[in-house]
C-alpha cells in the first residue's frame, strides 16, 4: 500500500530553493504544494511549483492546502534567522522539516536539528551535533564530534576537522579549512579559502592563510556587507519597487547627508591635472595611484575614468578604473564592464574615512554602474585594507611576503636562514656590486633595466599583460623620482640583475625586475634583496613588501619568504561583482555558445568575467 505524502510549503523562491526542491523530490517523502516569497509575484513558477503567497499568509495557506509544515529556503544566515523566528512566534503550530540529500553521508550517533538542509556530497561523521535551521552545502565535510549552532552554515567544499565547534549564525565560506579542535564563535564569517588554525571569537570577520581577523562585525552583516546598509538588491533595484524609485530615494538621503559621487574622464591634459590635484588629498598611500603607473590607454573600446566621493567639499575616496566595452565575436554588445589596473589598486581613502562613507561609496558606484550599463566589475585591492565593505565577492588571492627592515643590521642578518646568508657570502665572493639609483635615474639606466626585464619575461613565458613598453617605464620613473628606486647588480660593470622598487611613505614595494639566466649561480637575486634592505633601513624605511608567487606556496613564493620566514604574510584580495545577472548570463552564453546560468563557484574560482574567457 502506497504511503501518503505529507504536504509542505517551501519558504523562499530563489536559487537556494532550487536545491531544496531537488532534495525533496529525490527523497520522495513530501509533496510540495507551492512556494511563498514576500518579494516575488504571485503565481510565478520555480520549476513546476507556483508562488502561492507571502509569509504573512502562512496560516491561511496551511488551511487551504492541508499543510502544517515546511522548510525555509533562504541562504543568508541572518535573514533565515529573522524569517524563522517570525514564523515560530506568529504560527507556533507550523512545523519545520529537514531536507537531507540521499547522497549525503551521515555518521553514527549524529544528531540533526529541525529546519536543516544537508546537500549532495556532504559528509557528517560520528557523534556530531547539527543545530536547527543549518545549511551544509555541496561537498562540505564535518568530522567526528563536530558541533554547529543554530542558523550556522557551511559553504561548498568547506572542510572541518574533528571536534570543531561553529557558533550560532556563523558562516564558513567556500573552500575554507578548519583544523581539529578549533572553536569559532557566534555571528562570525570565515572567508573563502581561509585556513583556520586557532580559535575565533564572536562577531569576527576572518580571512587568509592562516586566518586573520580583519575586523569586528555586527549581527546582521551578510558575507561582505551589512543587510542594513544601502547596498541594493539584484540589478540595484529593490524587489518592492520598479524602475529606479528605491535607488533614487536613497541617493536623495545621501545628498541630504552631504555625500556626492562624481565621475571624471582621464583623457586630456586638463583631466590629468585635475586628477593629480585630487590625488594631493591622499598623500601617504598614493604611489600606486600615479597616472603614469596605469598600464592601459584610452582607446575606442577602453576608457580611463575615476570616481571621487565627497562629503561637502572634502574628498573622501578616489578610485581610478578602466571602463571597457564588451565585444563578443566582433560585435559590440552595447554593454561595458569595469576593471582596476595592474598592481595594488581599488579605492584610495583619506584618514577621515568611516564605515558609513565606505557603504555609501560602494552603493553609489553600483548605482552608476547600473545606469551606465556596466555588467561586472573586477577589482584588484591594495594591501592597506581598502577591500573593507566591498559590495561584491571578495577573494583572498595571494599571500604577499612583507618584512620588517627597521631592526639593526646585525639583528637583520641573524634573522635570515643560513641558506640566504650563504648565498649573500657567495655573491660577495663572486665580486658582485650593487648600484642603487634614487632621484638620479636616467634613460640609459632605464634601458638597461628594460633589457633584463623583458628577457626575463620572455624566458618565463609571461602573460602579455607583463610586457610593458620601454616608454611606459621611462614615463613612470622620470615623472615620479620621489617614488621610484632602481637597483642594478653588476660584475665587472656588467649588469646581471635588476629591480624597480616603488616607495610609498615608509614602505618599499618590489615592483618588477629580472635576472640574466647565465648568472643565476652567482646569486645576484639574493644579493639584490639584501642590498635593497640595507638601503631602505639607512633611508628610514621600515617595511619591504616582496609580493607573492604565481600561486600560493610555489617556488617563487618560497624564495621570497626565505628573507622574512617569521613575519606573517599580508593577504592580497581581488573583488568580483556582477551588477546585472541576467545580462551576464546572456553574454556568457553568447561567448561559450552554451546556455549558461550563474554558479557561485564560477565567480570565485573561474576566470572572471567569464564572457571574456
Amino acid at each position: 500500500m502506497a504511503t501518503t505524502k505529507k504536504n509542505i510549503i517551501i519558504i523562499g523562491a530563489s536559487g537556494h530553493a532550487k536545491v531544496i526542491i531537488d532534495i525533496i523530490e529525490k527523497c520522495n517523502e513530501y509533496k510540495i504544494v507551492g512556494l511563498i516569497d514576500s518579494y516575488k509575484e504571485k503565481n510565478k513558477t520555480l520549476y513546476s511549483y507556483k508562488i502561492i503567497g507571502t509569509e504573512n499568509e502562512i496560516k491561511a495557506l496551511a488551511q487551504k492546502y492541508d499543510c502544517t509544515s515546511g522548510i525555509v529556503a533562504i541562504g543568508d544566515n541572518w535573514t533565515r534567522k529573522i524569517i524563522c523566528e517570525k514564523i515560530i512566534k506568529k504560527y507556533p503550530n507550523f512545523k519545520f522539516i529537514s531536507a537531507i540529500h540521499p547522497n549525503a553521508v551521515i555518521g553514527k550517533e549524529t544528531k540533526i536539528g529541525f529546519g536543516t538542509v544537508i546537500m549532495a556530497g556532504v559528509i557528517v561523521n560520528s557523534d556530531s551535533h547539527i543545530g536547527n535551521f543549518c545549511i551544509l552545502n555541496t561537498n562540505a565535510s564535518l568530522d567526528h564530534d563536530g558541533l554547529m549552532g543554530d542558523y550556522a552554515s557551511l559553504a561548498p567544499n568547506a572542510t572541518l576537522g574533528g571536534n570543531v565547534s561553529v557558533g550560532t549564525c556563523t558562516a564558513i565560506s567556500l573552500g575554507a579549512n578548519i583544523l581539529q579542535d578549533i572553536k569559532i564563535g557566534d555571528y562570525s564569517i570565515i572567508g573563502a579559502g581561509s585556513l583556520i588554525n586557532k580559535d575565533i571569537g564572536d562577531l569576527s570577520l576572518v580571512y587568509g592563510i592562516p586566518g586573520k581577523k580583519i575586523r569586528t562585525i555586527e549581527k546582521g552583516e551578510k558575507y561582505l556587507f551589512k543587510s542594513k546598509t544601502l547596498t541594493p538588491k539584484k540589478n540595484n533595484i529593490s524587489p518592492k519597487k520598479k524602475n529606479n524609485e528605491w535607488y533614487k530615494l536613497n541617493v536623495k538621503e545621501m545628498e541630504i547627508m552631504g555625500y556626492e559621487l562624481e565621475t571624471f574622464d582621464l583623457r586630456t591634459t586638463k583631466d590629468i591635472q585635475t586628477y593629480k590635484a585630487y590625488l594631493e588629498n591622499f598623500k601617504g598611500y598614493n604611489a600606486f595611484y600615479k597616472i603614469e603607473l596605469f598600464s592601459v590607454k584610452n582607446t575606442e573600446t577602453e576608457k580611463l575614468k575615476y570616481f571621487i566621493l565627497k562629503k561637502g567639499t572634502q574628498p573622501l575616496i578616489l578610485m581610478p578604473f578602466s571602463l571597457r566595452k564588451i565585444i563578443i565575436r566582433d560585435k559590440d554588445t552595447s554593454y561595458s564592464d569595469v576593471s582596476s589596473f595592474y598592481g595594488y589598486s581599488g579605492p584610495l581613502f583619506n584618514d577621515k574615512i568611516t564605515d558609513k562613507d565606505l557603504d555609501c561609496f560602494w552603493y553609489l558606484a553600483d548605482g552608476w554602474y547600473q545606469k551606465n550599463k556596466v555588467i561586472s566589475e573586477f577589482m584588484r585591492f591594495n594591501l592597506e585594507g581598502n577591500y573593507k565593505h566591498y559590495s561584491g565577492v571578495l577573494n583572498p588571492t595571494l599571500n604577499n611576503v612583507i618584512g620588517d627592515i627597521s631592526q639593526d643590521e646585525e639583528a637583520q642578518w641573524t634573522s635570515y636562514p643560513a641558506k640566504v646568508r650563504n648565498n649573500y657570502r657567495k655573491a660577495i665572493a663572486n665580486s658582485l656590486e650593487a648600484k642603487i639609483f634614487y632621484k638620479n635615474i636616467n634613460e640609459s639606466l632605464i634601458a638597461t633595466f628594460y633589457d633584463i626585464y623583458i628577457s626575463t619575461m620572455k624566458r618565463n613565458n609571461a602573460e602579455n599583460d607583463y610586457f610593458f613598453s620601454l616608454k611606459y617605464f621611462t614615463n613612470l620613473i622620470l615623472n615620479n623620482p620621489e617614488n621610484t628606486l632602481l637597483l642594478l647588480i653588476c660584475r665587472d660593470n656588467i649588469p646581471l640583475s635588476t629591480e624597480l622598487i616603488l616607495l610609498n611613505q615608509n614602505t618599499m614595494y618590489s615592483f618588477l625586475g629580472g635576472t640574466v639566466a647565465a648568472y643565476f649561480e652567482l646569486r645576484p637575486n639574493d644579493f639584490l634583496k639584501m642590498e635593497a634592505i640595507k638601503w631602505g633601513r639607512k633611508n628610514g624605511y621600515t617595511q619591504y613588501i616582496l609580493g607573492g608567487g604565481r600561486v600560493n606556496g610555489d617556488s617563487l613564493y618560497k624564495y621570497k619568504k626565505s628573507f622574512f620566514p617569521k613575519k606573517e604574510d599580508l593577504v592580497y584580495y581581488t573583488g568580483r561583482k556582477i551588477i546585472n545577472e541576467d545580462i551576464y548570463e546572456k553574454l556568457v552564453t553568447l561567448n561559450l555558445k552554451n546556455t549558461y546560468k550563474i554558479k557561485e563557484l564560477d565567480i570565485t574560482s573561474d576566470y572572471f568575467p567569464l564572457y571574456r574567457k
